[in-house]
């Protein structure tokens, strides 16, 4: 059975929204997608490090051998972003269409795209997915912030 989690933000009009999210972990909404292999979890994280370095090719890479099995979305957003990065819009969408199939709700994907349609230039559709970010993306509990920073405190 789902959970679902009622959040109240302030929109920038100053009325309160109402808004709801699935708190079922994402393994459990998709679980095909995430037996992903350990050697594609390591050429992700290891994609992703080099991409911020702006080894764009070591990046592209690390992930040729998962290009078209991926099964996390890390992978197939990093392939989206080098694509951005070197120019490449339409196969960037390409990349970024797929994540979305498979992981509607992850918020590294609509960040991606946002930044694809900015480049773009398509406002509106940039617009919608920075909201997207600013009123659905998940954000920790007080509860898991107050046991987080309690952590810390235990010496």
């Amino acid at each position: 059975m789902k959970k679902i989690e009622q959040q109240f933000v302030k929109g920038s009009a100053g009325k309160t929204v109402s808004v709801s999210t699935d708190a079922t972990p994402r393994w459990k909404q998709a679980p095909s997608l995430v037996q992903a292999s350990s050697e594609e979890l390591e050429a992700s994280a290891a994609a992703r490090v080099a991409f911020d370095q702006g080894r764009m090719e070591d990046a592209r890479r690390l992930l040729a051998p998962h290009a078209e099995s991926a099964r996390i979305p890390a992978t197939l957003v990093t392939l989206g972003r080098i694509c951005i990065a070197d120019g490449q819009l339409d196969e960037a969408a390409q990349w970024l269409a797929r994540a979305e199939a498979h992981f509607p709700e992850d918020p590294q994907v609509w960040k991606a795209y946002a930044v694809l349609f900015r480049l773009l230039q398509r406002p509106e559709d940039e617009l919608s997915y920075r909201r997207k970010l600013v009123f659905l993306a998940p954000r920790p509990s007080a509860a898991a912030l107050l046991a987080f920073a309690q952590t810390f405190t235990k010496v």
